[in-house]
């Protein structure tokens, strides 16, 4: 999967080939994407439009599953699922870094956590998702 300036997300096949038509909603930059680990459809994207996206990644060209708008206040410019796939870890411009829980296609805030100085550009999950690194 990749995100694009052109605001879009898009599914390709491994050969090069596009699974379909792009999936619209973002409505500035998108920086970062990535797969669940334990739902093969279920898709995340962010970007300049201060959201986090559900895509289901099975249906191209759709409406995102779930929208979560506000719980960072800046552009959003990393996300990463646990490996166990119930949690997202998001990264923003707004300095902080963000864990929610996913559940039935939706995203609940859990933890805000707050060190930063300036903008956070990656993040992940250790593989227990016991720790987060930024």
């Amino acid at each position: 999967a990749s995100g694009s300036t052109d605001t879009t997300v898009r599914v390709w096949n491994r050969d090069g080939t596009s699974k379909g038509d792009p999936f619209k909603g973002h409505t500035g930059w998108v920086w970062a994407v990535a797969f669940s680990p334990t739902q093969k459809n279920l898709l995340v994207s962010c970007g300049d439009d201060n959201s986090v996206k559900l895509w289901d990644s099975d249906q191209p060209g759709t409406a995102p599953l779930f929208s979560l708008k506000g719980a960072h206040t800046d552009e959003v410019r990393a996300a990463a699922f646990s490996r166990s796939g119930d949690l997202l870890v998001t990264g923003s411009d707004d300095t902080t870094v963000l864990i929610s829980k996913v559940h039935d296609n939706s995203l609940a805030p859990a933890s805000v956590l707050k060190g930063h100085e300036d903008p956070v550009r990656c993040v992940s999950f250790s593989p227990d998702a016991s720790t987060v690194a930024s």
